[in-house]
Order: C-alpha cells, then sequence, then structure tokens
C-alpha cells in the first residue's frame, strides 16, 4: 500500500471569508478558496450537504476542479439522519452521482444525533437507513452512549460500515466508546474534552484548544496503525473557537487553528516529514494509540 493513502488531512468545510488572510492569501475570493485549499490537502468533507441537498452541477464542479487522488466525504442531509425521512436518499445519491463517477467519492457520513438513542424502533430506523444508501460506503457515528454495545459494533462489522469515533468530554450520556475499527477505515470525529462547555452552546462546545504535548501524543499513536498496513485512517477534527464565537483559522508558525461549528478539521495523514510538521497541526488529537482492525 503507498502509504500516502494510509493517512489523509483535510477539513470540515472549505469555503469560510475569516481563512483568507490566516489559511487562504490575502484577497482570495469565494470561488478561488477551493483551487487553494487542494494545494494544501488531499481530502475534504462536505458539510453544507447537512443542511441543504447537494446539487449535482456543484458537485461536478469540485470534481472536475480537484486532483486524481482527492477523496470527498459528504454528510448525509439532516432529513436523513435527524428526521427520519426516507424519502430524502433517492435525491440526496442521485446528486452524488459526479463524485462516484470520477472515483472523488470517500462515502457518506451519517451523524445521528444525542437524542437517537438504541431502542428497538431506532435500530430499526438505522437499518433502514443503512439499506438506503447500500450504493455508497457509509461511516456513522453516534452521540448517545447507549449505542457503546457489543451488538453495535458487530452489527457495522457484519454491513461493512465504519465506525465513527468521537472525541469528546466523558459525560455519561455521551458515546465514548474506545477507538475499534470495524471495517478497514478509521474514522475518528475530534470535537473537545471541555464537559463544562459541551452544553454551553454550539460556540462553546468546541470551544477547546490542544497542546503540543497532545499533538506528539496523536502522532505517536497515530504513526504505528500507518506501518502496519492495511487500514487507512480518516480523522475528522473540531477545532476550538475563537473569540466571539468567529469561524477563523489562524496560523502560528507551522500550527493551524480553526473555529466554530462548521470549521472542523477532517485528518488524512500521508506519512513522513509533512506529516510531522503542516498536516500533523492541523491534526490537533487523536487519542488513540492504534486501532485494533477487524
Amino acid at each position: 500500500m503507498d502509504p500516502a493513502s494510509i493517512f489523509r488531512i483535510g477539513t470540515s468545510g472549505y469555503s469560510f471569508p475569516d481563512w483568507v488572510g490566516p489559511f487562504y492569501p490575502p484577497g482570495t475570493r469565494r470561488q478561488e478558496m477551493f483551487a487553494q485549499y487542494v494545494r494544501q490537502f488531499r481530502t475534504v468533507e462536505l458539510n453544507y450537504t447537512f443542511y441543504r441537498m447537494p446539487a449535482a452541477r456543484t458537485l461536478e464542479r469540485l470534481a472536475q476542479a480537484s486532483p486524481p487522488d482527492f477523496l470527498f466525504w459528504v454528510k448525509a442531509n439532516q432529513r436523513t439522519t435527524h428526521e427520519h425521512d426516507r424519502t430524502a436518499a433517492a435525491e440526496f445519491l442521485a446528486n452524488l452521482e459526479p463524485l462516484r463517477a470520477g472515483s472523488r467519492l470517500a462515502g457518506v457520513l451519517m451523524q445521528f444525533p444525542q437524542n437517537f438513542h438504541r431502542t428497538v424502533a431506532n435500530r430499526q430506523v438505522l437499518r433502514d437507513t443503512v439499506e438506503d444508501f447500500k450504493a455508497v460506503p457509509l461511516a456513522v457515528e453516534f452521540r448517545h452512549g447507549s449505542w457503546d454495545h457489543p451488538a453495535t459494533y458487530e452489527g457495522l462489522r457484519e454491513r461493512g460500515l465504519t465506525l465513527v469515533v468521537p472525541d469528546v468530554p466523558p459525560l455519561g450520556d455521551l458515546f465514548h466508546p474506545e477507538a475499534i475499527a470495524t471495517s478497514r477505515i478509521g474514522y475518528l470525529r475530534l470535537h473537545s474534552r471541555s464537559a463544562a462547555q459541551w452544553y454551553a452552546g454550539a460556540v462553546q462546545r468546541y470551544d477547546y484548544d490542544y497542546s503540543d504535548a497532545e499533538l506528539a501524543a496523536i502522532w505517536g499513536g497515530v504513526e504505528p496503525a500507518g506501518r502496519g498496513g492495511g487500514l487507512h485512517l480518516r480523522v475528522l477534527q473540531q477545532l476550538p473557537s475563537w473569540p466571539g464565537g468567529q469561524e477563523r483559522p489562524a496560523v502560528h508558525g507551522n500550527r493551524v487553528r480553526s473555529a466554530g461549528e462548521h470549521s472542523a478539521s477532517f485528518m488524512s495523514l500521508p506519512v513522513g516529514q509533512q506529516v510531522r510538521t503542516h498536516e500533523l497541526s492541523l491534526a490537533k488529537k487523536v487519542s488513540y494509540s492504534a486501532f485494533r482492525g477487524s
């Protein structure tokens, strides 16, 4: 396996005006941001698709503007994960066709809300959702701790689904499992470790910065998994907020910090010196030593 394919890094969203200057060159216009973005990263998570349906024309433009090895994770629309509207699947999948046709689609991220508990009814919702989206690779994120159950992981493995492991504070009702691989893709979403701020609102929830020591521990844990081969690790990070709740990255040396609910960082690290400098600085936190592959 090509080491560069083992780890990837990118961000959840890329079109933020406050990134102009700190990250994008001064004067960068919104329509020029993606061209700048792909110079730095080989993957992105499209987050806007949670709020509105993706348009095939838009995705076709993004696919055409991306390098041949670039990959997109696309967040499922809220009609699917939060409203349980099965009629949304067909339109959503049809509009992903430009990414699929160009071999640019990594998969669809299903993020279920914290009030989605592991009940008989919700297990059926999950089965139905997986069936509706069986045409594409899926990564599933739970927020409620009731899903931390052996049957959850076994069910994901049986269906070839990727478990998203969220890094969250150790609060009793949050989904906070050990990092477990249920497919050949490991997926970490990195939110916050501040229990005091988790329920204080979206801005405060993600107002957490990670120390250099935590950053070093990230790479110390991820590198052995990369050397082992056979497992692709993808990490999505929720980065800290800035005063006033601005969504803004700032570059300090080789560290890039961003802010707010929609400026998470999605990590896919190539192995080597490049990781240890600029790309690892975006990773901010991976608190697991290595995935135990299934």
